[in-house]
């Protein structure tokens, strides 16, 4: 039976057994050129391409392979993370799998930067995201990411699902690795006791030899497989003619194992497996635990964009459908139900409403909506049923644009993350002359120890800490903050916090509970306080808004009351013993104007237009 390609559904030749995994199947293949564009589109998350094609996809031939990178120029597969600043200037997010620390961060900046058309590239440690955008004019996609890959660095497009997917990846490669040097610093301790019992009393040499090459044999998969990363990441750097923090310490294990192995094959001298497997791990134990700290801090911006629903309600000829949110458009009616979040940027053509826009200002009161008014995308409505014409797509709403400054935030290095990324670089500069020189000046003192001296020099030195600390201090900072409420919009903010010397705070629901209480009645009129509030308690009871609420509370009578009508954002008008009474603004009360007090939040009562009493509300204040 003739077996067609996945990817192009041209005929695959027998003789040929070439699969990729998509969707978690071995899907057939005609050659490794449609294999490698057919697993990048996979690993981006972008499979549903294959189900949603109205054609096959263009072959990809053997002598391409190696340039699969063109497909990023194509704006079928690039619209999900490429963006248009203007008619010359593109910005892409993208996924670099392979950092490791911040002078991982800051060869890829560079190497991007120093390439002709580089408008910025910004790269957030965190979640592994590089923001970089260039002059289609001067240079392409394609281009920057083939300068990439010459330095080892593999970039995939920025999807939340990539994401997950790398970071479960990354996360059972570092156990896996974690693990060997684990078992190896276990096994390789126990026959370390023995030489070094040996060493104090006598030991055959033929016993001294086995245990010798027994370490060597556990040693070896630790240093080429736990320790590997240390060795690429420092194989990076000397390609760009810089000196990463990984340097000194592959240096450091990489000598001592060449080292070790040499006596042992000579029998002289001492062998040190057991600390190079033990700093393997120790080192591999902090790198994991600050990856599982990045892990745990989570993306907020990405988070941010998940408010929004996966489907929304299209209002169509008298008639819903639940439509995904991918397919929404500009001018498309969309029905919003009391409880469902705004999922576009959209006019309000019909209905009535309160809506909840604390996502954006940070006011705990739901703001009154009617025809005419602006919904925004993410906020959530409360009480009625709205209509509503789509003026902007996710891609361009206000909710994208704050998205867009947080990412901004998270990529942009604050200036004291620049100064220890620079520090890091001088400091690894210094550390190797230091121990050069070391290793000299013991050469002519005590030869038998100048290697081992000049090795605990790079080892004890090593600047991951400076590196490693700082980008996730900032990140910490920047979560927990966002988790406040509190938007920062650029790295350089944390520096400064430190020279505030005031703060101008809005106070309902920020340093207020958002919960609102009855704190006095005037009475105005021949009725008494308590007929009064049980008027206002009864009037009120018709109505969800958070000022209703603090009338619930209060003991007076429920009153039974005809003819209730409320006003969006006014108040509530009903009738009661052949009198119009309503609750409300001053302008929606009374007939004529009055005065409002100047201290403090009122709502007025009237009986057929003329001021009854008044209400003072009270937020009480936050206890911290």
């Amino acid at each position: 039976m003739t077996e067609l390609c996945y990817h192009c559904k041209q005929v695959i030749d027998p003789s040929l057994s070439i699969t990729a995994n998509i969707d978690g199947k071995e899907r057939p293949m005609c050659c490794y050129g449609c294999k490698a564009v057919a697993e990048i589109i996979a690993d981006s998350g972008l499979s549903q391409y294959y189900s949603l094609r109205t054609q096959p996809a263009e072959k990809f031939e053997q002598d391409r392979f190696n340039d699969h990178y063109q497909l990023f120029d194509q704006t079928a597969f690039n619209k999900d993370f490429v963006s248009c600043d203007d008619e010359d200037n593109f910005c892409a997010d993208l996924l670099i799998e392979n950092l490791s620390c911040a002078a991982c961060t800051w060869l890829v900046e560079s190497a991007l930067k120093d390439q002709q058309g580089t408008i910025s590239a910004n790269v957030n440690l965190q979640d592994k995201r590089l923001r970089v955008r260039w002059n289609g004019k001067k240079t392409s996609l394609s281009t920057l990411l083939e300068k990439l890959g010459s330095y080892g660095y593999q970039a995939k497009p920025f999807v939340a699902d990539s994401l997950r997917e790398s970071q479960v990846a990354e996360h059972r490669t570092f156990l896996k690795r974690l693990g060997v040097a684990f078992i190896g610093m276990m096994q390789v301790g126990m026959f370390a006791i023995g030489l070094h019992a040996g060493d104090i009393s006598y030991i055959a040499d033929e016993y001294r030899d086995y245990l010798r090459w027994i370490s060597a044999l556990v040693a070896t998969p630790v240093v080429f497989y736990s320790a590997s990363p240390f060795f690429q990441n420092a194989w990076r750097s000397l390609k760009a003619f810089s000196a990463g923090m990984d340097l000194p310490v592959s240096l450091a294990i990489g000598i001592a194992y060449l080292f070790s192995i040499f006596a042992t094959l000579r029998g002289i001298g001492s062998v040190y497996f057991d600390s190079i497997i033990m700093f393997t791990f120790l080192l591999l134990l902090g790198r994991y635990l600050e990856m599982r700290a990045r892990h745990q801090l989570g993306d907020p911006a990405t988070a941010l964009k998940a408010i929004l629903p996966r489907t929304f309600n299209q209002h169509k000829n008298h008639s819903v459908s639940i439509i995904p949110i991918a397919d929404i458009k500009v001018d498309n009616e969309i029905l919003i139900k009391p409880g469902e979040v705004i999922p576009a940027d959209s006019l309000v053509i019909e209905g009535r409403s309160n809506v909840d826009e604390a996502t954006f200002t940070g006011e705990s009161q739901p703001q009154a909506k009617h025809p005419g008014n602006i919904l925004l995308a993410g906020t959530i409505n409360i009480d009625s049923p709205l209509i509503a014409r789509v003026t902007q797509t996710s891609d361009t709403s206000r909710l994208n644009t704050i998205y867009d400054l947080l990412v901004e935030a998270q990529a942009h290095k604050p200036n004291i993350a620049n100064l220890t990324d620079k520090l890091a670089v001088r400091f690894v500069i210094f550390i190797l002359v230091a121990s050069l020189s070391t290793a000299l000046y013991w050469w002519l003192t005590a030869p038998e120890d100048a290697i081992w001296i000049a090795l605990s020099v790079l080892v004890v030195s090593c600047p991951c800490a400076l590196s490693l600390a700082t980008p996730t201090a900032l990140t910490a900072a920047i979560t927990r903050l966002k988790n406040l409420g509190v938007l920062v919009v650029s790295g350089d903010v944390i520096d400064k916090l430190v020279k505030i010397d005031r703060v101008i705070f809005d106070k309902t629901g920020t340093l207020t509970h958002g919960s609102i209480q009855l704190a006095q009645t005037i009475v105005y009129a021949d009725l008494d306080e308590t007929t009064c509030l049980s008027i206002a308690k009864s009037l009120e009871s018709h109505s969800e808004h958070p000022i209703a609420r603090a009338f619930k509370p209060l003991s007076a009578e429920h009153l039974i009351l005809h003819n209730v009508q409320q006003t969006i954002g006014a108040g509530i008008a009903a009738e009661l013993d052949g009198h119009i009474y309503k609750i409300g603004r001053n302008d929606f009360v009374c007939n004529d104007s009055i005065d409002q007090p100047t201290q403090g939040q009122w709502i007025a009562l009237s009986r057929d237009g003329e001021l009854v009493a008044r209400f003072e509300l009270l937020d009480t204040l936050r206890i911290d």
